[in-house]
């Protein structure tokens, strides 16, 4: 079964909407009491406003970007006002700061997000998939990013959108193989033939 995904679908894979409107900006760059007190434990305007924009960027979009200062200017803005940091121009020197890792590896730990590979969250989400192809015949652009929905969901971080193309397609095969069985077990044995043969056709191809 082929891999596939649509091409907007990869193309927004991992990154911020093309338009992000007053109500994303409202609901995604909304920070907490205790967000804020989180955040205040920083140092400075650079540390503080670097902690709050990777802490938006991975819950908006499921990862964190390899340059924290280039979140779009938008998202930015909304975290800044709720700091009260009115330079933006200071997160450019975040980048460039071995803090940045160590803010990662916080919020990782205190807002509970965990890589793709770990378990039980990697089960999780193949039984999920699995659940909702063998539930109808959805289409692998529908299910990819269905998928990435419930990674997000669970706080799990995207992998490459390759590997989780991947996982679509085997879930989706795994689930038309158990249909066929299904049928084949109900047919005579010469339906049961002639599937077979059309099988062996379609992987010779």
């Amino acid at each position: 079964m082929p891999v596939t995904a649509d091409r907007a679908s990869v193309a927004s894979y991992a990154q911020f909407p093309a338009e992000l409107d007053r109500d994303w900006l409202g609901r995604v760059c909304h920070l907490s009491g205790a967000d804020l007190a989180l955040i205040r434990r920083r140092a400075d305007p650079v540390t503080q406003l670097g902690y709050a924009a990777q802490l938006v960027t991975v819950r908006a979009i499921g990862t964190f970007q390899p340059d924290p200062s280039a979140v779009p200017e938008p998202v930015v803005a909304a975290v800044a006002r709720q700091l009260g940091v009115d330079d933006l121009e200071v997160l450019a020197g975040y980048r460039d700061m071995p803090v940045r890792w160590r803010h990662t590896a916080e919020i990782r730990d205190r807002y509970g997000y965990r890589d793709f590979a770990a378990q039980p969250g990697r089960f999780a989400v193949t039984a999920w998939v699995y659940r909702q192809a063998w539930a109808g015949e959805v289409a692998s652009p529908v299910l990819f990013r269905a998928a990435r929905r419930q990674l997000l969901a669970r706080r799990i971080l995207l992998p490459g959108h390759s590997v989780l193309m991947r996982l679509v397609a085997t879930m989706r095969e795994r689930a038309t193989h158990r249909v066929h069985s299904r049928l084949a077990r109900a047919a005579g044995p010469e339906l049961r033939a002639a599937s077979a043969l059309r099988r062996a056709a379609q992987y010779s191809r």
